[in-house]
């Protein structure tokens, strides 16, 4: 499953997985961009944290389902996404699903990764 916070503060949202990815990409989708909109309250451009370190490799289904999630951000003020992914294989999906677009950095470590955010 996941979890999804929002800081109007710091215009982020947090998404954290701590589980297999068996929801639904349809409620997640709402519910993200609905995180979005209230944290971009404060501006028209947003960040997002993503802890990936309980994510497993993800099927082609779900990485098709999911590839739309990139482009939207960007279209919808997106500033940066720190992605923590110590794994080197979910990394490469990842990577692959948001075209390898500089806007996504990946870390090891949460530290690493709000420090690149604060930039």
């Amino acid at each position: 499953m996941y979890r999804i916070t929002r800081n109007t503060a710091l215009n982020r949202v947090t998404v954290t997985y701590d589980g297999p990815c068996n929801y639904s990409v349809y409620v997640f989708w709402k519910e993200l961009t609905e995180a979005v909109q209230f944290a971009k309250c404060a501006g028209e451009h947003f960040d997002v944290l993503v802890d990936h370190t309980a994510t497993s490799i993800m099927s082609p289904e779900r990485t098709a389902k999911s590839e739309d999630m990139a482009p939207w951000c960007i279209k919808n003020g997106l500033r940066k996404s720190a992605n923590i992914v110590p794994s080197a294989v979910v990394r490469m999906q990842l990577q692959r699903m948001t075209g390898n677009n500089e806007q996504f950095s990946f870390f090891e470590t949460l530290r690493e990764a709000e420090e690149w955010l604060a930039i």
